[in-house]
């Protein structure tokens, strides 16, 4: 006889399994269509030739640092979403997902401009 908690964790996986939904092909093509080798990160410039203060300097230096790491966090979440929807296509030939994931990749899905 199953116990109270395993009743639980079977019915939150049948859940689970129910809410999975089909991607429609747009969203799927406009993943596929994403070129992330585009996205060229470059650390700062030399600053130093600024007519700024050290304290603008520096903060500008850290803003800079802040940009390139947030690209490259986007850049690596849309190569893992791409991957993703590719092994989706080759195993399926379609892409299901549950909303939860999609919500994830939210700010990626969302048209850049």
């Amino acid at each position: 006889m199953l116990t109270r908690l395993a009743w639980r964790r079977r019915r939150r996986r049948r859940r689970r399994v129910r809410r999975r939904r089909r991607v429609p092909q747009e969203h799927v093509d406009s993943i596929l269509s994403w070129d992330l080798s585009r996205y060229v990160c470059r650390a700062p410039d030399n600053v130093n030739s600024m007519p700024f203060s050290e304290e603008f300097k520096a903060e500008y230096r850290a803003v800079q640092l802040r940009s390139v790491a947030h690209m490259r966090e986007i850049r690596r979440t849309r190569a893992e979403l791409q991957g993703f929807v590719r092994a989706q296509l080759e195993e399926r030939g379609y892409v299901e997902a549950d909303p939860e994931m999609f919500a994830k990749y939210k700010r990626e899905l969302q048209p850049q401009g």
